[in-house]
């Protein structure tokens, strides 16, 4: 765990469960309601989570009213911040003029008072919202600012945390310290486990039967656990992680730095193999270099309101199928630069015509 605090789990067996049960705790264990998240998340399609993310509106539209009591505030995405494209260059990712502090500091003051916020609920790298990590120092103030206000900072690491980024989970970037975190996807390789993991002294506030389920930390599930857990240490799986994330990372730099090809992207950005190419708006090049991965037999994802594809390739990786698909990436971005249409339908490419 990334801190020693960490050291009582209750285990689920889905996401959007654990993220359900951090809450529960939150408002038990503080006896206040309130729960903020971040613009951009995504924490699940559970009614409870449906409340919480805030990526695309798809996830909940038409399932009103969802649960109250869930505000919130803008996350550090610098490249779609406006104060930093109006600022000649003086705001960007490496100077972060934190304004999502502000707006978060004012909406503590104008809609929900600290002494009713439970929790503030964030994914330490924004997943569905982009792939967007957040700049230095951010968390470790967002920190402060719990601490300050006797709020609960939940790390949300579900999609973010058991290698993905590089770390066994993100927070360990910036050496913060979660009250709660929550983990599935990557904790059993796909088996259905999650879990959250906080100090005893919360979790111990709860009374026995207040949390559970049938299938809740089932026996199968926790073994493939534990399998992973010890691929981890002898398949050296972090080092491969940030072995081919670098080699992922230059090729996605190299594709921007390019004037044929950097033409059609806007951003790269991420960490270990959780990372991302936002695409020049307006013309649908996502979609259109997803569906010409596909046809070179690769299959990628996009992501976001804005024009962006996500790469999560299998955290080992090897160093020749990295470079395999590098080079199916480098074409066709190459492709859809020079004006070449996929022949992708959207059904399976999602090409934007």
């Amino acid at each position: 765990m990334p801190h020693k605090s960490l050291d009582t789990f209750f285990f689920w067996n889905s996401g959007a469960e654990a993220v359900e049960a951090a809450v529960k705790l939150a408002r038990h264990a503080t006896k206040k309601q309130n729960i903020i998240v971040m613009q951009g998340s995504y924490h699940g399609r559970t009614f409870g989570t449906m409340a919480m993310t805030r990526s695309k509106t798809i996830y909940g539209e038409g399932f009103a009213p969802l649960m109250p009591g869930v505000f919130s505030v803008p996350f550090p995405y610098c490249a779609q911040c406006s104060i930093a494209k109006h600022s000649d260059g003086k705001h960007n990712f490496q100077s972060c003029c934190m304004d999502p502090l502000l707006q978060l500091e004012l909406l503590l003051k104008r809609e929900s008072a600290p002494s009713d916020t439970a929790a503030i609920v964030i994914e330490p790298v924004l997943g569905e919202g982009g792939y967007v990590p957040p700049p230095a120092h951010y968390l470790a103030r967002l920190r402060e600012i719990c601490d300050k206000n006797n709020i609960l900072l939940v790390a949300d690491e579900v999609q973010c945390g058991f290698g993905r980024t590089g770390k066994m989970f993100a927070v360990e970037h910036w050496n913060v310290r979660p009250d709660i975190m929550i983990m599935a996807k990557g904790i059993a390789n796909g088996f259905p486990l999650s879990a959250i993991v906080s100090r005893k002294e919360l979790m111990d506030t709860q009374k026995p039967g207040s949390m559970g389920g049938t299938y809740a930390g089932n026996a199968v599930s926790c073994a493939a656990g534990v399998a992973v857990a010890k691929a981890f240490r002898d398949e050296r799986i972090l080092d491969n992680v940030n072995a081919r994330g670098a080699e992922l990372r230059a090729t996605l730099d190299a594709a921007k730095a390019d004037p044929k090809t950097g033409a059609v992207i806007y951003d790269v950005r991420g960490l270990g193999l959780m990372l991302a190419v936002e695409c020049v708006p307006g013309h649908g090049f996502a979609s259109k270099i997803q569906a010409r991965c596909m046809e070179k037999d690769m299959l990628v994802l996009t992501t976001s309101i804005y024009d962006t594809i996500r790469f999560i390739p299998p955290l080992n990786i090897t160093k020749e199928d990295m470079a395999k698909g590098c080079q199916i990436i480098k074409e066709a971005i190459e492709e859809v630069a020079t004006g070449e249409k996929p022949v992708e339908t959207r059904m399976r490419g999602q090409a934007l015509e």
